[in-house]
């Protein structure tokens, strides 16, 4: 896990043992405190899976060369063969779903598959969108009793959202999201980056 606020991270430690469920003493977990951009141009390490969960690039926020090509060329470069990137993508309710088909689609300039996926997500209070990356083909109709097994064997439980009838279902992209996705052409980078998701403020002081 790399965060770039200490103090986000300890007060999380703090305030939501509810969310995080002592995963930070889980012996697995090394921890760092840094920016992910200077991580990703120093390290060597190379992983499996890569969860880009980031702060979402809104008007005047610190995040946005985390949602662009350049990024995630990054992360192509540190992932194993066989491996995937899972990225949140913004809510995706039709006057939204324009800001998560163009990040899908700035991801397809990067990785041979891309889908899209979305999922309640009661603490947003609406469905959230991510997309899932990878060199390999995607399997986007598992077998509900292998992905149960394979949870069984690899994970020691204890889920209230996901199974394997949960996953068939956030595999299937609607409609209008795929057609959305069908209609872009917009790729994000440094120099065209996105600012979505939100408002923000800029202090005059």
């Amino acid at each position: 896990m790399i965060d770039i606020d200490g103090e986000v991270v300890e007060a999380c430690k703090q305030h939501l043992p509810e969310m995080h469920q002592d995963a930070f003493a889980d012996p697995r977990v090394k921890l760092m405190i840094a920016d992910a951009l200077e991580v990703l141009d120093t390290t060597t390490d190379t992983w499996d899976i890569i969860i880009s969960d980031l702060s979402d690039p809104i008007e005047s926020g610190p995040s946005f060369a985390l949602f662009t090509k350049e990024y995630f060329t990054k992360l192509k470069r540190v992932l194993n063969p066989g491996g995937y990137v899972m990225v949140q993508a913004g809510p995706i309710s039709p006057p939204e779903v324009k800001d998560h088909a163009r990040l899908v689609n700035t991801l397809k300039a990067v990785f041979s598959n891309v889908t899209s996926l979305s999922a309640p997500t009661p603490s947003y209070g609406r469905a959230w969108g991510f997309a899932m990356c990878s060199e390999s083909a995607i399997a986007l109709q598992p077998q509900p009793e292998s992905v149960d097994q394979l949870l069984q064997a690899k994970t020691t439980g204890g889920y209230r959202f996901i199974d394997g009838i949960s996953l068939l279902g956030i595999m299937q992209t609607p409609l209008y999201i795929r057609q959305a996705i069908a209609a872009e052409t917009t790729v994000y980078t440094l120099n065209q980056p996105p600012k979505f998701f939100g408002t923000g403020v800029v202090s005059e002081q």
